[in-house]
């Protein structure tokens, strides 16, 4: 069994090509479709067809994912795995469960997780929902959003996405005590991998209860 330390050096480099593997194929196009939703009164097939019509194939896929989707996906889980670190080493000796110091910490790693993809999403959204951009000219939505609302605008929707991430990030990892316990009587931080993934499941599927934030 790997170190912690090797653990978490592991979920480094294996969490963000898992994400990008999800998101090049048909992530990152799903949530395009959910923003171009919550954004207009038309059906998904009518979506789908006008956006094709106007960029494209490869464009309906992929535009806004060059480059702020991609480096969203890479770095997202890094302000996760260093904020729940941190903030472990300070309710490690609290007087309260496992559940509320998993908790606190995950809470903490989603607000700051939120506040470094903010931006990106921000970035990422005006790219998807701007008929003038492609897949490949992304890129200037940074000046073009500076220009003309200001370097605070990247950082609208930031209570949601606070309020989205630290409770589904709170509820992941508190919920992950509480199924290492009750399934195989350990502490969390002492599951195999494959003890690991039925106790994620459940957390993850807990965790769905912050989607009314998303929405």
């Amino acid at each position: 069994m790997p170190s912690t330390k090797h653990a978490e050096t592991q979920r480094l480099f294996l969490g963000p090509a898992m994400v990008m593997t999800e998101n090049v194929f048909g992530g990152h196009f799903y949530e395009s479709l959910k923003i171009m939703k919550q954004t207009t009164s038309l059906p998904y097939p009518s979506i789908v067809r006008d956006t094709y019509r106007r960029r494209g194939l490869f464009g309906t896929l992929y535009t806004g994912f060059f480059p702020w989707g991609a480096v969203q996906a890479v770095g997202k889980g890094f302000p996760v795995l260093f904020g729940q670190q941190l903030a472990s080493n300070y309710v490690t000796d609290w007087n309260a469960s496992e559940f509320w110091k998993g908790y606190v910490s995950g809470s903490f790693a989603g607000t700051l997780q939120a506040l470094c993809v903010t931006p990106l999403q921000r970035l990422k959204t005006v790219a998807i929902t701007n008929a003038d951009c492609t897949a490949w000219n992304a890129t200037k939505m940074l000046p073009l959003v500076v220009q003309q609302q200001g370097a605070l605008s990247m950082f609208r929707g930031l209570a949601p996405t606070v309020l989205r991430r630290s409770t589904d990030w709170g509820l992941r990892y508190a919920t992950l005590h509480v199924a290492a316990d009750a399934l195989y009587g350990k502490d969390a931080d002492a599951l195999t991998f494959a003890e690991k993934v039925p106790c994620s499941l459940v957390a993850g599927t807990v965790s769905t209860l912050s989607m009314p934030f998303d929405n």
